[in-house]
């Protein structure tokens, strides 16, 4: 009872910038000691069931139980914990409070971390009980601790700016991934739809997405590859200059904050990825597949320019970005070619590269997105000029038409399939379920092979779904 009206006193003073969380933590601790020095052989009856040692005043407890870096974890302590009153935890790393929900029933305990912890580290969950005696559980903290293929995985990856990423991404790996033939990843940008300033938000629907809701959840169930999608941010302030999730050219030039080169970003968390499915028995190709629609369809189309050397075969809605410098006259600066690729990327055009991606781009007959104005957040005025001079109307199928006559004159009509899916919008077919399995099946080798794709949108027949070598 003493410890609980401490806690409460504490967090009061706390709450009311009276006294800092250190100070509180160095006062708390100092009385918790005393008053276990002085009541030591109660709580070595409490304790009798099981023999502790005793470490700075700690009955230390031993578990098989782990942490995970982002989610909520479940720790099973012994058996005597089931009747135990407790007065409060703390969850400590290198003698330092971390926020986290910490919650007892019976001998279960919760975890929730506010924020991430850290991969490979070592924490001491502390728990305070109503004797008067004190317990410690040292957990290791895991992004991903192993991988049960007898399932389905979802893991989210916490932001690494060590590693190279400054944002979370999730990591899905299908039952009986380690079966199959195809050893690739399937990447998808995230694509939320909408701004919003809380990054959560945009985690929540990546995590929707790739676990069944997009393209890449459908591929990684089906063909049981693993699946990537970062959860890149779109801001709602200055959401003009901050378009992520189709890699503008806004986005490319930025040089300061967490946003900056989030194509790099992206490479280094397939790295990450890639890592740590080998470490799990699971090796998976270098190149990847990747898919997209409509903003996540261009981030997919620019990164693939600028990083062929990472992509095996690309299956997306809409294209956006010629791989030259320059059509009949018209310089093509990013994001409609490649004429100042250096600056903005650093590196040359990889065209040797760019020869062996396998692209599938398709569109609706009816849809109605693919302006050539100028906007806001993605095209500047000369841009719009550009692609006036290039499709010479506003009709969306002549200059769909017009794209693929273009990059057939380029010389990349061997690597490229243009398709319009019949009866549709701005949005993806169902018929796009059954091409897309096929596709990557077919192009996960070293030859690049086109498809009979399906014309009618709305088509669907589960018995002709494609089955994969496994």
């Amino acid at each position: 009872m003493k410890k609980f009206i401490r806690v409460l006193v504490f967090s009061m003073l706390i709450s009311m910038n009276l006294l800092t969380v250190s100070h509180a933590r160095s006062i708390f601790e100092t009385l918790s000691k005393t008053s276990s020095q002085t009541s030591s052989q109660t709580s070595t009856q409490t304790s009798s069931t099981t023999s502790y040692k005793t470490v700075d005043g700690f009955y230390m407890v031993e578990t098989d139980s782990y942490l995970n870096t982002v989610e909520p974890s479940t720790v099973v302590l012994p058996e005597e914990f089931r009747e135990m009153a407790v007065d409060g935890y703390s969850l400590v790393y290198n003698d330092e409070f971390i926020p986290a929900e910490i919650t007892l029933n019976k001998n279960i305990m919760s975890i929730t971390p506010s924020g991430s912890l850290k991969d490979g580290a070592t924490y001491q969950v502390r728990i305070f009980a109503g004797d008067d005696s004190r317990y410690a559980v040292n957990l290791k903290a895991y992004n991903l601790k192993s991988i049960d293929f007898s399932r389905e995985t979802v893991v989210k990856i916490p932001a690494n700016p060590e590693k190279g990423f400054n944002y979370p991404y999730y990591l899905v790996i299908p039952r009986n991934a380690d079966k199959s033939e195809i050893k690739r990843l399937i990447v998808e940008p995230n694509n939320s739809g909408m701004v919003s300033d809380v990054l959560d938000l945009h985690a929540e629907l990546a995590k929707a997405g790739v676990t069944g809701a997009s393209q890449s959840g459908w591929v990684s169930e089906m063909l049981q590859i693993p699946a990537l999608m970062p959860v890149f941010p779109r801001p709602l302030q200055e959401w003009w200059d901050n378009y992520y999730h189709t890699l503008s050219r806004e986005v490319m030039l930025q040089t300061t904050g967490d946003g900056v080169r989030v194509d790099l970003q992206l490479i280094a968390m397939i790295k990450d990825a890639q890592e740590l499915l080998a470490a799990n028995g699971l090796e998976v190709e270098k190149k990847v597949f990747m898919t997209g629609f409509s903003a996540s369809g261009q981030f997919v189309n620019r990164f693939t320019v600028l990083h062929p050397e990472w992509v095996k075969a690309v299956f997306a809605g809409g294209f956006t970005m010629y791989p030259a410098e320059s059509i009949d006259g018209n310089i093509l600066y990013f994001p409609l070619g490649i004429a100042d690729i250096k600056e903005i990327a650093g590196k040359e055009f990889n065209l040797e590269e760019y020869k062996k991606v396998a692209q599938f781009v398709f569109t609706g007959d009816l849809d109605r997105n693919d302006r050539i104005v100028e906007t806001e957040e993605d095209y500047n005025a000369y841009d719009a000029k550009v692609m006036y001079n290039l499709y010479k109307t506003e009709d969306c199928m002549i200059i769909w038409k017009t794209k693929e006559r273009l990059i057939n004159d380029l010389g990349f009509g061997e690597n490229f399939q243009f398709h319009i899916y019949e009866g549709i919008g701005h949005g993806i077919p169902s018929a796009a379920s059954h091409d897309i399995l096929e596709f990557f099946m077919k192009n996960n080798g070293d030859e690049i092979v086109k498809i009979n794709a399906h014309k009618d949108a709305g088509y669907w027949n589960p018995e002709e779904l494609p089955k994969p070598i496994r």
